[in-house]
């Protein structure tokens, strides 16, 4: 059965001198993953932040905000209104949502048109889209409140399409266990300060969240064949930080094309094997810096037929 790997993801931002968060009772935080038909696993804290693992991604939540991520066929806008309903409009700073284009997205219960349509309805915002339509695209809704971005706020997202065939194989057998995947991603020295929590799938792919301080990480697998694609997404560092770790995952993944959006931050990136196909940058009106970037590999791919 195929599964969607693309990502939806929300962040809600409210001001800083409100009630925190974390304060919310579990109970608040479990309905607002259920409505977008998720569950959540397994969850990890620290003195910063509070780390959900999910059957369809992630969910971080920190004193005055939350990020939360989500695949296959989950309704992620479900939870956006879920919040607006059960929380106070008013003490909101920052709405946003990214929704990446579906390779089947007939298969979905929503596109992202309509999902601006319901949340306009919650608060005024704006949408843009970055990437050409005929290959991988975002789409970026923003709310229209006067929030203005600050360095703290930086991250990085890199999203990695058709992974090397052996790592993928390797992932795909009965056998393969958390431990295993940590090691076969050499999560111990890539983040060897954070405190992690992870799941294996049936029948096959694999989550990851590392907390570490106000930081955070997280890496979402899906090995299938038709399907196949990686991604990451950290606020881990800047510049010459983020390029080696992004080498070092790159190194590890193989893939044959990858997505890196910045935002708070820009960097020109050169890989070796990988060349620059697109790249955009823009500044929305709260100075949040978007930078895409989408490279190929150099050589050319020799593509075998399959039956259909």
């Amino acid at each position: 059965m195929y599964f969607e790997a693309a990502e939806k993801k929300l962040e809600i931002i409210r001001a800083a001198d409100t009630q925190s968060l974390r304060s919310f009772d579990r109970s608040f935080w479990v309905k607002l993953v259920s409505v977008a038909n998720a569950e959540i696993l397994s969850s990890m804290h620290n003195d910063e932040c509070d780390a959900y693992l999910l059957s369809e991604s992630c969910l971080f939540v920190w004193n005055n905000k939350f990020v939360m991520i989500t695949c296959g066929k989950s309704k992620l806008i479900n939870s956006a209104q879920y919040f607006f309903d059960n929380t106070d409009e008013a003490l909101i700073s920052f709405t946003s949502y990214k929704r990446k284009n579906e390779n089947y997205p007939q298969l979905q219960e929503s596109n992202f048109q309509q999902d601006v349509e319901l949340l306009t309805r919650l608060i005024p915002g704006k949408s843009l889209r970055v990437g050409n339509l005929d290959s991988h695209n975002h789409y970026l809704f923003t709310s229209n409140n006067r929030y203005q971005a600050t360095k703290q706020s930086s991250k990085v997202e890199l999203l990695m399409y058709q992974i090397d065939d052996v790592l993928a194989q390797k992932l795909q057998q009965k056998t393969m266990i958390s431990k295993d995947v940590r090691n076969l991603i050499q999560v111990d020295s890539l983040f060897d300060k954070f405190i992690v929590d992870d799941h294996c799938f049936e029948p096959y792919g694999y989550s990851i969240n590392g907390l570490y301080d106000d930081l955070y990480f997280t890496i979402h697998i899906t090995p299938q064949d038709e399907s196949s694609y990686a991604s990451f997404e950290t606020n881990i560092g800047v510049n010459e930080q983020n390029h080696e770790m992004l080498v070092r995952l790159l190194e590890i993944f193989k893939p044959v094309s990858f997505d890196i959006v910045e935002f708070n931050q820009k960097n020109t990136y050169k890989f070796d094997s990988f060349r620059l196909f697109a790249l955009s940058n823009l500044t929305t009106q709260h100075s949040v810096l978007i930078s895409y970037q989408h490279f190929h590999q150099s050589q050319v791919q020799v593509l075998i037929p399959q039956n259909v």
